[in-house]
Parts: structure tokens; C-alpha cells; sequence
């Protein structure tokens, strides 16, 4: 397979990445004191995230990294306006989501804010070009901000425009769900285990993606629990137990091993 990324492709929407976003600031997204609880089974409270404090500067490229039930993708879910927190303060884009309704949350996401999911989340019946064109369609006052063979050539799938989901491989409908967030031009990139349905080629493909789009100035928060994945962001958060236990500038695998691994020893040990 050819793992290619057309840079010439990606300059070329530079220009206008911005047009609709919101003003930039210096933090994309500030957390302050956030917390968020379930009722269980048996009508036990849960604590999945616990006063967590965290700012994310615009244009950043963030790995949220921790084993399955440390918090990660509930914090994501917080962030991103998906779901309120139950104590606490989250701001995105220059926006305080806390002050908002779960209606005007939701069209502020439509409007500034993209996701690209581990399951690619491609509605089978339509084409490549119109699985791009979907978000423009159904959400009203919304218009794609790119032209769809555009951002096509900017993952390498200009000749996939009229191809059904199930006629590409899982990387090529990866990088699918990545022109549909080109198409709109949000000015923040949630992203929920992105690579691990892939083989490394296109892991690494769709991670030079992601750090490209930061570098156009999107602010990008990848959800993982792989350690590999998370070394390439620019700063590395790791979670346990409902909390962040580090942070780090410019991770390696190494330092990311050892952070996670031992933020879960307690645990492993009372098992």
C-alpha cells in the first residue's frame, strides 16, 4: 500500500483554515477542578474523573494516555461538551460549556469542534465524497468550509470520491474520517483511539495527520492506551485512577511505559 502525505495538498488549505473559527486564544481548552460521577450498579456512585485541572494551549497536539478505566475518554467526553461534569469548569474555544444548555452545547460542537472515532463512524450507503459532505448537509446553518476533492488530495484519496466504505481498507477509511474533519475546519480535534484498528503503516500515517493538522493551528486531543501512539503528540498526559499523574513535554516511549505501568502498581497489587 502507498503511505503517503501530500503536504502539497495540505498547504494548499491553509489560507483559509481559519475563516470561521472562533477568535483565537491562547488555550484551546482549560479544565478547572473537574469532576464527573455515575450512578453504578445498585445505585453506587462512580467516580470516573476526579478533580482534574488541565490547560491545552491552541494548536497543541495532546495524547490523553492511561489503561482501560483511568479516566481518559470520560475527561475526553467532558472536554469536548459530549457530557456536562458534575462538578468543575470547562472552557473550549474561548467558550465557558458549563454555562451553557445541552442544546447550545451541542450546536457549538457542530460548529467548531471535530472527531475522528476508532470506528471510523462512516455510514455504509454513501460514498466516500458524501460521507465528507454529511455534516455540511444535516446540521443546520452549517456549511463545509473546504471543497470536497480538496481535502480528498490532502489525505491521498483523490481517485476514492465515489467508492463505498467497504470497498477501502481500514487506513483509507481512516483518512476518510479525516477529510470529513478537514471539510468543516473545526478549531478543536478530538480524536478516540485513531490507530488501534490499524497496521503500523497506517498508524503512522494517520499520526502524521494528526501532528500536521496541529500544525495548521487545529488543537489536537488523541485518547489512546497505546504508548507508541502517544510518543508522537507533542505532550503526553497520563490518567489513572480517575486523575492525571504526569505530564510530559516531548514523550518517549520509555518514560510513558514506566509513568503508566506504575500509576496502575496499587491497583495490581491489591488484585
Amino acid at each position: 500500500m502507498r503511505v503517503v502525505l501530500e503536504a502539497a495538498g495540505m498547504e494548499s488549505m491553509n489560507s483559509h483554515w481559519h475563516d470561521s473559527a472562533p477568535a483565537m486564544t491562547a488555550y484551546a481548552i482549560v479544565l478547572s477542578h473537574v469532576t464527573k460521577t455515575f450512578r453504578g450498579t445498585q445505585g453506587r456512585e462512580v467516580t470516573a474523573i476526579r478533580d482534574v485541572s488541565l490547560a491545552i494551549p491552541t494548536g497543541q497536539f495532546v495524547a490523553i494516555v492511561g489503561e482501560s478505566g483511568s479516566g481518559k475518554s470520560t475527561l475526553m467526553h467532558c472536554a469536548a461538551g459530549l457530557t456536562g461534569p458534575t462538578a468543575g469548569a470547562i472552557d473550549l474555544a474561548g467558550t465557558n460549556l458549563t454555562m451553557l444548555s445541552p442544546a447550545k452545547r451541542s450546536r457549538f460542537r457542530s460548529q467548531h469542534v471535530g472527531f475522528i472515532f476508532q470506528d471510523y463512524n462512516l455510514v455504509s450507503s454513501l460514498t466516500v465524497a458524501e460521507n465528507i459532505e454529511l455534516p455540511s448537509r444535516i446540521t443546520p446553518g452549517r456549511r463545509a468550509s473546504a471543497d470536497t476533492g480538496e481535502v480528498l488530495r490532502s489525505v491521498g484519496l483523490a481517485d476514492r470520491a465515489q467508492h463505498l466504505p467497504h470497498e477501502l481498507s481500514g487506513g483509507e477509511q481512516q483518512r476518510v474520517a479525516i477529510a470529513r474533519v478537514l471539510a468543516g475546519q473545526p478549531s478543536v480535534i478530538f480524536a478516540d483511539e485513531p490507530t488501534s484498528a490499524l497496521d503500523l503503516g497506517n498508524s503512522d500515517l494517520i499520526l502524521r495527520h494528526l501532528h500536521h493538522l496541529s500544525r495548521r493551528g487545529a488543537t489536537v486531543v488523541m485518547v489512546t492506551h497505546d504508548v507508541d501512539a502517544a510518543s508522537r503528540a507533542d505532550r503526553a498526559v497520563v490518567m489513572a485512577h480517575g486523575g492525571t499523574v504526569d505530564d510530559f513535554p516531548n514523550p518517549t516511549r520509555e518514560q510513558l511505559i514506566d509513568r503508566v505501568m506504575s500509576a496502575q502498581w496499587p491497583q495490581r497489587q491489591a488484585l
